[in-house]
Formats: structure tokens, C-alpha cells, sequence
């Protein structure tokens, strides 16, 4: 920037401006008095809004070359935040802060894009996932430079067009260039979702989650989770094959534009989204000479270069001659410009020559087209298209082809032989065959050492239709339902024998297979579907989508009858209690004892100790009973079993060491089990076991251990992504930052674990309340403190699994009884209990993160008894109060 546009340039931020020119800050069209170092503090941050600037970043630019204490550097953010309100400024705990106000203005945004540069902020390693090309992008040139160009001003861009026209090539190819040039604007790279294989809308917010890495949350909203997921990174979000599920990519991409300011979109689909700030850029077929050309001037179209660039692939003999352009112009013409019917028909080039392909084209495109007019036109050229295609293929390669079209998503090759072979076609064959699919264009081969095999969607479509025309649509679901139940019944070994990483490497691939095969069967063979749900929980559990599992066990509830043998029957309740482990109610302890019965019933060891392991978790508080239920695990024990299936009863000693108040052999049992989890890969486990061993350090009282541990697991689980742990790792954070009077670092735990846990639906607010509690009495806001620690007493007695605190959430919990009884004795305190009791979660996290003038009414009352009553119904005051305020809807997980 010169030193003239530097000198006139000015930052708009709500009401506020700052002109660094003139070192003067406006608020409401007035100077604002301001310290010099203040001010330089603020225009450093807004030089970089929106990133983390380091506390050394700021130490070197505000006081350079000397020696300053950081609470020189706290001190002035504290005067920052009393005049543009706390909100403007956030803490990243132990790093740095971010300013989060919106700047307005050119000028303001390319000084923010400029400081977002490697040299001004901490370079991001980009997290691309964006496929590769397998052969280069033909004739969309115009349109590769016009979208970039768009994606540059514009944050959502949606390419419509036909199916088949190349709307998916073409964003795969502007998503590689932007992301590689656009290293300083995108620092997180692009993100692929492909939506194909999701026939479920409920399943797209998971569903791009899962492609981005982030976790959409388990509360009821995973588009508000989605959403405040993505809100901290910056990246282009490539959305392709919208069309099927347009509503709710929609609703998702209003939500993202609106809490992701740097997060930029662009969709694929047949039809434009119409969402708000919609740019459509319809594509248009390659272009065809409607002129008499020769060959060289041919080549200059992209339909025409298409084709022979496909051709000579098909056949390195071929050659656009004199004698062959006006044909391969034609054929261009016949098939509308539209990209993949081209490449079908140049795929044909080596079998009939070009004349031939002209001549069989002419017949299959005309008699669909005639036949039905009043179809969409992408049906009028791709169904013509593959029609025609199919047509070509021999009779083995179309009863491979449509017995594909059971398969969601990708598959392996191992797969397609068990579903597809018969006693007409052996598995060799069905490997040939695919082979042979590939050539002609209906299968693409993925990966690397270990390829799946993927239909194009149009494909699996006119695939799907053939099949059931044939009347073999149920036959080969069912032998797909049963591949899948074959190879997740070894999953259920597999979850004991690999490493998290190598399972989820192994089964992760076949979600889309097994929510397909659950869906037939739970509608033709209630106990296969039941199988199947059984198999599926773990890998539900190691991706987070918890929400997901429960569905399914809901889904397959019913089928669980006398019908089903007791051996399937407890693997199902074993399931059930897994994915139901962390709710309130007594869902998994009933189904822990279920499994128990029907385990005993049927010999089964394994899955009685498995049972007895959910029946101690489910109820670890009454540690006599926990205890009978390890002892006979202890006795079930086989030398035989697998390593990691033995720590599931030493997770129980665990459990019921804290439970008995013997903190000291539960920190011997948790270091001793989190060496062996590491050693068998147990990498859910060890987030578990670390979780608690900071617990531990609290109960002990050892607040600096814990206060560091809260630190490291809340960095572990933030870089993973992983909103489940993060909020278990918040919670333990807060407790310990409280406990150790740290009040800025506690407060902005406080609003980050607030932020996750909404998303979760509130399953770890119990761990936090008290801590909550706390936080408002070291602030002096003591009647937000006295309701807060009622409302933490009635969640633990409502919690099932719970009903007595964790030891290190008891130190908390006794440290706010000893100040609120010094400040207001113990018969107001009583009164405010009564009436905390009263609240719900989103009302205690209003007034946990409210300030002393929302509460200053409250306060006065509570220190006289005889207005205690006053508090009796505090939904009234807190609605009357703060009617529009949801501070925890404001915030995004991972920020400070």
C-alpha cells in the first residue's frame, strides 16, 4: 500500500472508526479518549482481524526493543473492552487474542487481507481435500478465469447446468488453482463435499462436517453446529451434486454465510439454490463451430478438443484428418456440447471408428428424444447418451454394470465380486468386467494401493433403472445387505484387534454402504438391519456422529423380538447402551441389563462383559453395585481376550476408585491403563483417561497440574476437531482456571465451553456449572453465583448417571458454598438455591456470562432474607431483562 492510500485509510467498525493518521479512535461521531499504547494495541489487532495475534506479536509491536511485563500488554485490553464492549476483543488462552468486530469499507478489508498474509499472521497448513484431476480440464478456460475472478469479491457461488455439462470438473479445477493461489486468503485450504451418495437430507450438515473435519455437534440444530464449526477457519467450501438435497444445502449455506465470515461457498447443482447473495453461473455447453472448420480451427472448440483429447486416449492411433472433422463436429452437435456424453462417445472411437460412432449415435439420441419431449433436457441428452452407451456393452458387462447400482458411494473391489457373482458369473469375471467398465466410462477407479470403485451418479441412475427393469432389485439389495453385515460382523472383532486409526481407515469408507443396506433391510429383514445397527456403533462413535447412532437404534427398536436369536439380541443392547452412554436418562443402563440377561442366556462371555462393563459406567456413582459388576467381569476374563478388551473392566476400577474417594490408586490405575491404551492404539481412550487424570489433579489439589492439562487437552481436541472431547476438556479447563483465580482465562473458558456444549445439547454443562458458580462470585457477582449453584445441584439430581459430583467438580462446588456463605449467609443463600433450582440451560448460561448490572437487583435481595422470595421464579426477571441475548449462539468453538 503507498504512504498516501496508508495515510487516508480509516477502519468502520459498528459505531466506532479509527483513524491511525491522526491516532484518533471515534465512538459516535466523537474523539474517544484513548491511551497512546491503548490505541496502538487496537490498531494492531484490526491490522490482522479475524487471526490470532500473538501476546509476543503484540509485546513487539506496541513496546519494541523493551522489556515490558504481559500485564502491561492485559491492561490495555482491558481498556479496549470497557469502550468497544467485550465482545470486540476475544482471548485465545495462552496464545493471544482476535479481534472479532466486522471492519466495513474497501479500504478496511484489503488492510485485514493484507495483514492475513504468512508475514503478518501464523501460516496455516492448508487441509485440502480436493480430488485431483485425472486428465486435465478441456475447453473451460473462459470459465475457469471467470469463476476465480467471482470467488475473489463473491462468498457464494453456485454453477448450475444440465447434468453431465462438467459442473463438477470445472469446480474441481477453479478449487485446486484458488486454493493454491490463494494461499493468503484461504489458510486453511479447500474443503471437497461431495453430496451424491446423501440421499438423506438430515445427513448433509454431518455430511460436510465430516469433509471439513469439524464436528456438526449432537444437539438439535447440527446446522447452527455446522456453522460455528466453521466459523474460525478460512477456506473454500466446494459443494458438489446440490441438486437432490437443495433445501437443506440452502439452509446450510445461509447458516455458514452468516456465522462463517471466512468461509467462502461454491456449489454444483442442477438448479440454482436461490439463497440469499446467490451468484448463479450457468454453464454453458462446450462450444461446437457452426461453421464449416478445418482441423485446426476445430480444435479451438472445446466440444471438438474434448472428443479427440478422449479419443487418442482411447486409441493413441487416432487423428482429427480432413476427412473425419466434419463428423467429430457433428457428433459434438448431437450431443448439445454436453461434456460427458462427449467423452462416452469418444470412449467408442477404437470399437466402431468415428463414422460408426456418428452412425449408432444418431439412432439411440433421436429415438429418446422423440420419445420424450416433455423430460427435463438432461435427461433428453445424458439418458440418450447412456442409453446409446449401454447399448455397446456386451451382456456380461451390463448385468455387471446394473448390479453396481446397489452399491452407495464408492466400493471395494472385494465387495462388488461377493454382490455381484452368481452362478452364472464368477468373481474373476465380475473383476474383468469392471475392468472393462472402467474403459468405457461407467466406473472410475479412486485411491491409490487400495482403489475403490465409484458409478457416476447419472450412471448409477440409468444403472438402477435397468436393474429393476430386470426384476433383480430386491435380490441384489439383499446380497448387498449382507456383504455389509459380513464384513461389520468382522468389525466387531476388528474394533478389539486394530488401532482407532486403523479401523476408521478400514470401515469408514463403507458408511454410505451400510446406512444403505440399514435402510432396505430394516424395511425387508428386520434381523439383518438389526445386525447391522449392532455392527455400526463403534465406527458411529470413533466419527462423533453420535446422533446418528441413536437414530439407528431407535430406527431398528421394534424389530428387536423373541424373532431374534439372543445371541444378535444382546449385541444390540450392548450397542444401544454404548451410543446412549453419555445421556441423563436411564436408556443405557436398561439396555446394559437387557444385554446381560440375553448374554448369560446364550453363553456368550464376551458380550456379558462387555454388558457388565456399560452396566458399571451406567451406574459408577453407587460404587457398591459398579463393584459387584467388575468383580464378575474379573471372573468372565480369558487370557485369551485382546489386550483392549481387558481395559474395559480397568476403566470400571477406575471409575469406582474416584467414586470410593481414592484419588491416589485412581491416578496409579489411569497412568497404568493410558500406557497400555497407547499401546494398542486406543486413541479415544487416551483422551478419556488424560480428561480424567487432570480431574485428578484438581481433587488433589494440585490446581497448576490441572490448570496446565485443561490447557494441552483443550489444544489436542480443538486441532482434531472434535466438539465431543473438547467439551469434557473445557470443562476441566474451567474448573481449574477458576480454582486458581485466574478470572480472564476462566471467563473466556467460560464463553468457549458455553459455545460447544450448546452444540452438544448440554451433556457436559453439569461438569461446569459449579465452576460457572465460582467465576461469578470472583467477579462480585454474587447473586448470579447463589442461583447458579442451585441450578448446578438440581442438574447432578436429575442426572442419572451422576447424582454425585466428580471429586475434582466437588472442590469447585465447596469453594462456592464457603464464599457465598461468608457474603450472604447461609439462609439467603438456601432461598437463592431454591430458586436457581428453577432454571433451565439456556437461562444459567445467560446469567453465568452476564455482567454485575443485570444482577445488581438480584444481589441487594439476596442479602436480605425477606426479599429472598423474589427469586422464586427467575424466568420472569432473566426474560424481562435480556430478552434478545443467546450469548452462547454469538460465539464459535475453538475461539477465544
Amino acid at each position: 500500500m503507498s504512504v498516501a492510500a496508508a495515510s487516508a485509510l480509516h477502519y468502520r467498525f459498528g459505531s466506532f472508526e479509527l483513524i491511525p493518521s491522526e491516532r484518533l479512535l471515534i465512538v459516535d461521531g466523537a474523539a474517544c479518549a484513548i491511551t497512546p499504547k491503548a490505541f496502538d494495541v487496537l490498531q494492531t489487532l484490526i491490522e490482522r482481524a479475524g487471526h490470532l495475534v500473538t501476546k509476543n506479536d503484540l509485546l513487539d509491536a506496541v513496546w519494541p526493543q523493551a522489556a515490558v511485563e504481559e500485564n502491561n500488554l492485559q491492561v490495555q485490553i482491558s481498556a479496549l473492552r470497557r469502550i468497544l464492549g467485550r465482545g470486540a476483543i476475544a482471548t485465545v488462552p495462552g496464545r493471544g487474542y482476535r479481534f472479532m468486530l466486522e471492519l466495513q469499507g474497501a479500504e478496511a478489508r484489503d488492510r485485514a487481507a493484507d495483514a492475513a498474509s504468512p508475514a503478518a499472521a501464523p501460516a496455516a497448513e492448508l487441509t485440502s481435500n480436493v480430488p485431483a484431476l485425472a486428465t486435465p480440464l478441456i475447453g473451460r478456460d473462459d470459465d475457469v478465469a471467470a469463476l476465480t475472478h467471482l470467488l475473489q469479491t463473491l462468498r457464494l457461488v453456485t454453477i448450475t447446468g444440465p447434468g453431465g455439462i462438467g459442473k463438477t470438473r470445472l469446480a474441481q479445477t477453479v478449487a485446486l488453482a484458488v486454493a493454491s493461489a490463494g494461499r493468503n486468503r484461504f489458510h486453511h485450504g479447500a474443503v471437497w463435499v461431495e453430496l451424491a451418495a446423501v440421499s438423506d437430507p438430515a445427513l448433509v450438515a454431518n455430511s460436510i462436517a465430516a469433509a471439513a473435519r469439524v464436528t456438526a455437534g449432537h444437539g438439535s440444530d447440527p446446522v447452527a453446529g455446522l456453522a460455528t464449526a466453521l466459523r474460525p477457519l478460512s477456506l473454500l467450501l466446494v459443494i458438489d451434486n446440490a441438486e437432490h438435497v437443495s433445501d437443506a444445502v440452502r439452509g446450510i449455506v445461509q447458516a455458514v454465510l452468516d456465522a462463517a465470515p471466512n468461509v467462502t461457498l461454491l456449489v454444483t447443482s442442477q438448479a440454482p439454490l436461490k439463497a440469499a447473495h446467490e451468484r448463479v453461473y450457468r454453464l454453458a455447453s462446450l462450444q461446437v463451430p457452426d461453421t464449416p472448420v478445418d482441423e485446426r480451427e476445430a480444435r479451438e472448440f472445446g466440444a471438438v478438443a474434448l472428443f479427440c483429447e478422449r479419443a487418442a486416449a482411447a486409441d493413441r492411433r487416432f487423428e482429427l484428418a480432413s476427412g473425419t472433422v466434419a463428423t467429430v463436429v457433428e457428433i459434438c452437435r448431437k450431443l448439445d456440447g454436453v461434456a460427458l456424453a462427449i467423452e462416452l462417445a469418444a470412449a467408442r472411437v477404437p470399437l466402431l471408428g468415428v463414422s460408426g460412432v456418428a452412425e449408432h449415435l444418431d439412432q439411440r439420441f433421436q429415438l429418446l428424444v422423440s420419445g420424450d419431449r416433455a423430460a427435463p433436457s438432461r435427461q433428453q441428452t445424458l439418458l440418450a447418451a447412456l442409453d446409446w452407451s449401454h447399448g455397446l456393452l456386451t451382456k456380461q458387462q451390463k448385468v455387471v454394470f446394473r448390479r453396481l447400482a446397489v452399491f452407495t458411494g464408492s466400493f471395494s473391489l472385494e465387495a462388488a465380486r461377493t454382490v455381484v457373482a452368481d452362478d452364472r458369473i464368477d468373481e474373476w469375471t465380475v473383476v474383468d468386467v469392471i475392468g472393462e467398465l472402467i474403459d468405457h466410462s461407467l466406473v472410475v477407479a479412486t485411491g491409490g494401493d487400495n482403489p475403490r470403485y465409484v458409478l457416476l451418479e447419472t450412471g448409477r441412475s440409468y444403472a438402477q433403472m435397468r436393474l429393476a427393469e430386470v426384476g433383480e432389485e430386491a435380490r441384489f439389495r439383499a446380497k448387498h445387505a449382507e456383504a455389509m453385515q459380513v464384513l461389520f460382523d468382522c468389525a466387531s472383532d476388528d474394533r478389539w484387534l486394530l488401532s482407532d486409526a486403523a479401523f476408521r481407515s478400514r470401515y469408514e469408507p463403507e458408511l454410505d454402504n451400510l446406512r444403505a443396506a440399514i435402510d432396505w433391510s430394516s424395511d425387508h429383514q428386520p434381523a439383518l438391519a438389526v445386525s447391522l445397527v449392532a455392527a455400526s456403533a463403534h465406527l458411529l462413535l470413533l466419527v462423533s456422529s453420535l446422533v446418528e447412532g441413536r437414530r439407528l437404534s431407535d430406527l431398528v427398536l421394534d424389530h428387536v423380538s423373541s424373532d431374534v436369536a439372543p445371541s444378535l439380541a444382546a449385541r444390540y443392547w450392548n450397542s444401544r447402551a454404548a451410543v446412549f452412554a453419555d445421556r441423563p436418562d436411564k436408556v443405557s443402563r436398561t439396555a446394559a441389563l437387557r444385554a446381560r440377561e440375553l448374554s448369560r442366556d446364550s453363553d456368550d462371555h464376551r458380550e456379558t462383559y462387555i454388558a457388565l462393563h456399560h452396566l458399571a459406567h451406567s451406574q459408577r456413582a453407587r460404587e457398591q453395585k459398579a463393584s459387584a459388576a467388575l468383580a464378575e467381569m474379573r471372573l468372565l476374563e480369558h487370557p485369551g481376550w485382546p489386550p483392549r478388551l481387558l481395559l474395559l473392566r480397568r476403566a470400571g476400577e477406575v471409575m469406582v476408585s474416584k467414586a470410593g474417594g481414592r484419588l491416589d490408586e485412581a491416578r496409579r490405575l489411569l497412568e497404568e491403563q493410558t500406557q497400555l491404551a497407547i499401546a494398542t492404539g486406543a486413541d479415544d481412550l487416551v483422551s478419556s483417561f488424560l480428561y480424567q487424570l487432570a480431574e485428578l489433579s484438581l481433587a488433589s489439589g494440585d490446581v497448576d497440574a490441572a490448570l496446565m492439562a485443561g490447557r494441552e487437552l483443550v489444544s489436542r481436541f480443538r486441532s482434531r476437531r472434535n466438539l465431543r472431547r473438547l467439551s469434557a476438556a473445557y470443562a476441566v479447563y474451567l474448573n481449574a482456571a477458576v480454582l486458581g483465580s485466574s478470572i480472564e482465562e476462566a471467563r473466556a473458558a467460560a464463553e468457549e465451553f458455553i459455545a460447544v456444549d450448546h452444540l452438544l445439547g448440554w451433556s457436559y454443562l453439569h461438569r461446569a456449572l459449579d465452576a460457572l458458580a465460582l467465576l461469578a462470585a470472583l467477579e462480585d457477582r454474587v447473586a448470579a453465583a447463589a442461583l447458579l449453584a442451585g441450578y448446578a445441584d438440581a442438574a447432578h439430581a436429575e442426572q442419572t448417571n451422576f447424582r454425585t459430583r466428580e471429586p475434582g467438580v466437588e472442590v469447585t462446588r465447596v469453594r462456592v458454598r464457603e464464599i457465598l456463605v461468608g457474603r450472604i449467609g447461609a439462609e439467603s443463600l438456601e432461598a437463592a438455591i431454591e430458586a436457581g433450582a428453577r432454571l433451565n440451560p439456556e437461562q444459567a448460561c445467560t446469567v453465568a456470562l452476564a455482567r454485575e448490572e443485570l444482577l445488581h437487583a438480584t444481589g441487594r435481595a439476596l442479602s436480605n432474607p425477606r426479599t429472598a422470595s423474589a427469586f422464586r421464579k427467575p424466568e420472569k426477571r432473566l426474560n424481562s431483562r435480556r430478552p434478545n441475548r443467546n450469548p452462547w449462539t454469538t460465539r464459535k468453538p475453538g475461539s477465544s
